[in-house]
């Protein structure tokens, strides 16, 4: 499996941790590693999905490679009361995973939050979350 895989999967399972039982505001059912979250998310709700992006190689040496990689982790809530708290929450609960002591394997480096996106859709009852996150990582050069 490839470093950024490996990250990638880390990160999942960390995702599917956030629990009331572990200290957050938010019970996540469904952690997907998608482009699109399936038709029968809201079956599974609050649910998250890590959409990837953008990568580049930013120092590239005889032995390792430093890359930049983008995702999206997008969320979606619904709630028949109090739907801005709930989704504010959620946001904050994404952020808390991301600037803890998250551990995504021995080659990321950091993480950090480049943007955030929440939307209350019309029906005023969900809402979707897009969270903008850059990983640093390295991996040995015939590794990726």
């Amino acid at each position: 499996m490839s470093v950024l895989n490996t990250i990638l999967d880390n990160l999942k399972t960390a995702l599917e941790g956030i629990t009331k039982s572990a200290s957050y505001n938010t019970d996540v059912k469904k952690v997907y590693r998608l482009a699109n979250i399936p038709d029968d998310v809201k079956e599974h709700l609050p649910a998250l999905s890590i959409v990837e992006g953008e990568e580049r190689a930013v120092i590239v040496g005889d032995t390792n490679v430093r890359f930049l990689k983008d995702i999206t982790i997008n969320g979606l809530i619904k709630s028949e009361t109090d739907l801005p708290d709930k989704m504010t929450k959620f946001i904050d609960d994404v952020k808390t995973l991301i600037y803890g002591s998250v551990d995504l394997g021995t080659y990321c480096l950091k993480t950090r939050i480049t943007g955030m996106d929440p939307h209350i859709m019309d029906s005023q009852k969900e809402a979707i979350i897009l969270v903008g996150v850059e990983i640093i990582y390295y991996a040995p050069v015939g590794s990726f």
